[in-house]
């Protein structure tokens, strides 16, 4: 009897109290709530005339994300609008602002400023919370593909440049109307005229507040941009931040600056759990081999936007900031 009752006792021991089970696998993704409050802040300030607040007379800066500078109330100008018009207008001191704006962003945080502060990022970042909240599974990528489909926005900052270089220079030669004739609307800002950031804050919102109908009347053109709008945050079902891994310039423009930024994140390979948890490789919306990455410091990898998820969901608290 005394043997069956220490029994009871023991296995009774064993078995956690249902408040104790409950705080093991209680998690608060406090980060990404200060990460989302900060987005939500941001997307207001830069979209003030949205919002009837223009009035309050921000001051007009240059700013390295994705975001539209013909928006109505617009209170920043994107630094890759201010590249591509620094450069086909001919403008040696935009340019050199534009350039100084990303190289400046790019060594203190990467490219922190796509996870925190690009509007189209958010919104992609919105499409993901409806995706996890319908808990729709998505598409899952090889490595093989990833690489390759992260090769397209390459492509696209070079073709965006070409075409820059080619107006800049015929400013300078003195036959920028025979080119503009040549390449229209693509003359200024080349980008923007498929960007799906200026058709979602600048030519819907005008489209609105113009009273003209929607969809009747529409040019090709403009159906045009809204394919390529409703693909891109289309895709981010499917692919969180698709068009930032896969088409965004800005991006890839930035990409090879994330290995000399001052801040970054590396993990603790003593607190890691390794091989039987991987929970931050599989909350990246980047695809970051976080725990693959064969250098501490896996925030120098090209992907990574520093939107500090891995760190969020890793319980040991194993990732870190780190600083040069």
């Amino acid at each position: 009897m005394a043997g069956k009752g220490e029994k009871r006792k023991d296995k009774k021991e064993q078995v956690p109290s249902t408040d104790s089970a409950h705080k093991k696998h209680m998690h608060i993704p406090t980060l990404r709530i200060i990460r989302f409050s900060l987005q939500v802040i941001f997307f207001v300030l830069l979209s003030a005339g949205l919002f009837q607040l223009a009035s309050l007379a921000f001051p007009l800066s240059v700013i390295p994300v994705l975001s539209s500078s013909a928006q109505p109330g617009v209170t920043a100008v994107s630094a890759f609008d201010a590249l591509q018009y620094g450069i086909s207008a001919a403008i040696p001191l935009l340019l050199a602002i534009a350039l100084a704006v990303f190289l400046l962003s790019a060594v203190i945080i990467g490219k922190g400023f796509c996870a925190f502060v690009c509007p189209f990022g958010f919104a992609q970042d919105i499409v993901g919370y409806i995706r996890s909240a319908i808990k729709f599974k998505g598409a899952t990528l090889s490595p093989k593909t990833v690489r390759s489909a992260s090769r397209f926005k390459y492509y696209i900052l070079i073709i965006v440049l070409f075409v820059s270089g080619v107006v800049g220079a015929s400013v300078v030669l003195g036959s920028r109307e025979y080119v503009a004739s040549a390449i229209g609307l693509f003359t200024d800002v080349p980008f923007a005229l498929l960007s799906p950031a200026d058709t979602l804050f600048a030519i819907i919102p005008q489209l609105i507040i113009q009273g003209k109908p929607l969809i009747v009347g529409w040019s090709i053109l403009l159906w045009l941009r809204v394919v390529i709008l409703v693909i891109s945050l289309g895709g981010a079902l499917w692919i969180p931040r698709m068009f930032c891994r896969f088409l965004c310039p800005i991006s890839a423009l930035m990409a090879p600056m994330n290995r000399y930024t001052i801040i970054g994140l590396e993990r603790n390979v003593v607190k890691c759990h390794g091989d039987k948890c991987k929970k931050c490789e599989r909350a990246c919306p980047m695809d970051v081999p976080i725990f693959s990455s064969s250098e501490k410091r896996f925030s120098k990898h090209p992907e990574c936007i520093m939107c500090l998820v891995c760190k969020d969901v890793c319980e040991e608290k194993a990732i870190k900031f780190a600083t040069i």
